[in-house]
């Protein structure tokens, strides 16, 4: 079942751009106005799935890190892989997600070079 709802929201992805419908807005960004560390994901995966890989990078420079742990995660569940933990299961990573994270927001929202850069862009 989750694969299931995982391709049709790939497949939604990959007709819907993000730039003309807005699917799932960011209520940090629309009333806050600062950029959450998933701002950028939608058209960052928009444009994986069309593969251009520059433009999903620049929209969110996290996106292959949530891809690998991702993938590291559903092998583990698909494979039955039981010599090692995923590393999403390991003790110290919520704290490594929540300070990275947190670190990541604070710079992408520092209107300067090359902070600048991690803001996604809104063509």
């Amino acid at each position: 079942m989750l694969l299931l709802l995982s391709v049709g929201a790939l497949v939604v992805y990959f007709i819907f751009s993000p730039y003309e419908y807005d699917l799932l807005p960011c209520p940090i960004y629309e009333y806050g106005g600062i950029y959450c560390g998933g701002c950028g994901m939608q058209r960052a995966l928009h444009h994986l799935l069309h593969f251009e890989i520059g433009k999903a990078l620049s929209n969110n420079l996290l996106l292959p890190v949530w891809i690998f742990l991702g993938l590291d995660y559903t092998h583990s569940i698909f494979f039955k892989n039981r010599t090692r933990n995923p590393l999403l299961m390991k003790n110290w990573m919520p704290w490594f997600v929540f300070v990275s994270l947190g670190i990541f927001i604070i710079l992408r929202n520092i209107p300067y070079y090359p902070f600048d850069l991690l803001a996604p862009i809104w063509e």
